[in-house]
């Protein structure tokens, strides 16, 4: 539960590794990478109602629409859509090819995102040329933001709530910003920065939609942050959270001011606060592991995050 509780593990202890947690509520299961010690990365999903686990299919950072389709990447950067089966728990109809040339870290993470209402958006393999391809859930590209010249290009793409705007961070050697947070409306085709100064790091949005959250290492600081900003640009950002450790992936919770992240330096735990409210992180959930990347269920009953436990 993400306001309290003993935390459950939700897949049994083994020689795999476990990554990027995704809630599926056609399915009311979790969405996730599963690597073994010999093996490529499978996609796998963990039903709430049975408590079992079913491997779909090769491939790795699945995630579901309200609708129960199915995104998740092949390791050779093709997106793929198929359906989830409610009932069955597993994967029925054909697979469709999506799009190409998807962007992935340490060959187990992609960079993609899915919209509630189907669009995806995902980062460009390097060499493909470097921004956002917007694509709808038939495969048609619906609109690319393209950084001419980047020299670390885009990453970290969010959709909205409603799906009509995407967070990103953008770097760019050429004007010295070491990752400034922007918000790309897709009706209108242009981008609002959101930031100046810094590094900005794992941007995540309110489930209003109204705020932007992120993390911050100030150009005279070494330590990150927790901020947070209107998403319209609107008044100035504000500091929700600060520690003597670095403070990274902030998500929101259910409740107005809930926010859940990660400590960093040698802890690696997760932390929970209320901003106006807690002034030092409080443990959420403090072990020998390193805890990383939470995510709150829509209706705040649920948190998922990923262990090498």
């Amino acid at each position: 539960s993400a306001d309290a509780g003993n935390p459950e593990p939700l897949v049994p202890e083994g020689d795999q590794v476990n990554l990027v947690p995704r809630y599926a509520p056609a399915v009311n299961g979790v969405l996730y990478s599963t690597i073994s010690s010999s093996g490529a990365p499978m996609v796998a999903l963990f039903s709430l109602d049975s408590r079992k686990v079913t491997r779909l299919v090769p491939g790795m950072s699945a995630q579901a629409d309200a609708r129960g389709r199915m995104l998740y990447v092949t390791t050779g950067g093709a997106a793929i859509v198929q359906q989830l089966d409610p009932k069955r728990d597993t994967l029925v109809g054909a697979p469709r090819r999506i799009v190409d040339q998807v962007a992935i870290s340490f060959g187990v993470a992609a960079h993609v995102s899915l919209a509630a209402n189907g669009a995806l958006v995902f980062q460009q393999r390097a060499g493909q040329g470097e921004g956002l391809v917007l694509v709808d859930r038939m495969g048609v590209v619906r609109s690319r933001l393209s950084l001419q010249g980047a020299a670390g290009g885009i990453a970290h793409p969010r959709f909205s709530p409603d799906g009509k705007r995407i967070a990103y961070v953008r770097s760019e050697a050429t004007s010295g910003d070491r990752g400034t947070l922007n918000i790309y409306s897709i009706s209108q085709g242009t981008s609002l920065r959101l930031t100046q100064d810094g590094m900005v790091a794992d941007p995540a949005w309110s489930p209003d939609g109204r705020l932007i959250g992120y993390s911050l290492v100030a150009n005279d600081s070494a330590r990150a942050v927790l901020m947070e900003r209107a998403s319209n640009g609107s008044g100035p950002a504000t500091r929700v959270m600060a520690d003597t450790m670095d403070l990274w992936q902030m998500a929101f919770g259910a409740a107005p001011g809930d926010i859940v992240f990660r400590g960093g330096g040698s802890v690696n735990d997760l932390l929970r606060a209320t901003v106006g409210r807690d002034t030092v992180p409080i443990p959420l959930l403090s072990t020998r592991a390193f805890e990383q990347h939470p995510a709150v269920s829509p209706d705040g009953r649920w948190l998922a995050y990923k262990s090498d436990e």
